[in-house]
């Protein structure tokens, strides 16, 4: 069975991978990802946490982490920071989310971009405004 998206995907290399982000296509919206490398190709769709988005989500790597953001499915559509870790090593990929959440909040889908001043830039595509939020180990203590 092929995965369908609701919402543009979010791709971004990390440690030797690329990682795709997606809503699943349905009424849950769950937040999947999947990851390809050369050896293996394609893996199975996983859940990102049991989360659910609204809009489409966004990929960083900051600071040696893989960040997902996303607008949360609920009425409040808080912009949701989780970062990726694998306990057991590859294959093992989880995510959860941050201590110190941004502040802000989406109509639609986020975007992020990190930079090597350890700072990353949220935007809504419904919201003219772009937040630059510090990002530095203090802020990734989870």
């Amino acid at each position: 069975m092929r995965p369908y998206t609701a919402a543009a995907p979010a791709l971004a290399a990390y440690e030797g991978r690329l990682f795709c982000a997606y809503v699943a296509d349905g009424p849950s919206k769950d937040l999947l990802f999947t990851t390809w490398d050369e050896y293996h190709g394609w893996s199975c769709p996983m859940s990102c946490g049991g989360e659910s988005s609204w809009g489409a989500p966004a990929l960083s790597a900051l600071v040696d982490e893989l960040h997902l953001l996303f607008a949360s499915n609920d009425q409040g559509r808080e912009i949701i920071d989780m970062a990726y870790s694998e306990p057991e090593g590859p294959g093992s990929g989880t995510w959860a989310r941050t201590v110190h959440q941004p502040n802000e909040f989406a109509n639609a889908g986020v975007a992020a971009a990190g930079s090597a001043t350890n700072e990353y830039s949220v935007s809504s595509a419904a919201t003219p405004v772009t937040a630059g939020v510090h990002a530095g180990p203090e802020w990734l203590e989870r």
